[in-house]
């Protein structure tokens, strides 16, 4: 992908996948070039169809630890 992005700066984006592959994407891109990622869905879509209360405890409990996976698959230093 970098060949093609003829040094214009590229990044991964989540597109929804579950937050495993979506890692294991980053991983691979981030290993071919990819100068970072944009997540969304990956990190908070298990928290939509639910109460205010629940959202949060879904996305302390989930989507700020996936977060910091993120950072740490795009070279930062949280796992």
């Amino acid at each position: 992908m970098t060949t093609a992005a003829a040094g214009v700066p590229w990044a991964v984006l989540s597109a929804g996948v579950d937050h495993a592959t979506f890692i294991g994407q980053v991983k691979t891109a981030v290993a071919n070039g990819a100068g970072g990622a944009m997540a969304g869905r990956s990190l908070w879509k298990d928290s939509l169809a639910v109460s205010a209360t629940r959202r949060q405890e879904l996305l302390n409990a989930n989507s700020l630890p996936r977060l910091r996976e993120l950072e740490a698959a795009l070279g930062g230093t949280q796992a």
